[in-house]
């Protein structure tokens, strides 16, 4: 499975995963925290992100949050809306 998540492991790398880095928290400047998620170790990343490398598996984790209680669940696509359009169409009919 890592090797089909790499490209989101990159990605988060460039910013999103800067909170994870060790002193995160006492950094004011959000562009250090930022600049510093290229430091955090892909295993980190793969311990507090549900990477889904196929629009399938976000219906199967989504179920499971379900399954836990929650009553929400966000999906973070950035400006893609062809993902949007496939979340929309594959994910959202199974979760209803």
């Amino acid at each position: 499975m890592l090797e089909r998540t790499r490209p989101s492991i990159r990605r988060l790398k460039h910013g999103w995963a800067g909170f994870l880095a060790k002193g995160a928290f006492d950094e004011p400047d959000p562009r250090r925290v930022e600049a510093s998620a290229s430091n955090v170790d892909d295993d980190v990343i793969t311990e507090w992100f549900q990477l889904c490398p196929m629009v399938e598996h976000l219906a199967e984790v989504a179920e499971r949050y379900r399954e836990a209680g929650a009553n929400q669940v966000v999906f973070e696509t950035g400006p893609s809306p062809e993902l949007i359009r496939s979340i929309a169409h594959e994910v959202l009919p199974r979760l209803r």
